[in-house]
């Protein structure tokens, strides 16, 4: 994959993968992807506590035991 990629980049004079996305866009290759929600539909995102490390909802209940 590496080697795709460098070709890639190399033949078209990019730096780097985004610059190979810009130019996807540009070219007409990519097409942006348009997601249509149901009205009312809360997006995953959205439903998730911030900061999901130091929240209650994602601490584990079940005690830890050591190991030998």
């Amino acid at each position: 994959m590496k080697t795709h990629l460098s070709h890639l980049l190399d033949k078209l004079g990019a730096r780097d993968r985004v610059q190979l996305v810009i130019v996807g866009y540009e070219s007409g290759l990519l097409t942006p992807r348009v997601r249509v929600r149901p009205a009312g539909a809360a997006s995953r995102i959205e439903s998730r506590p911030r900061n999901v490390w130091n929240s209650a909802w994602s601490k584990s209940t079940v005690p830890r035991t050591k190991s030998a």
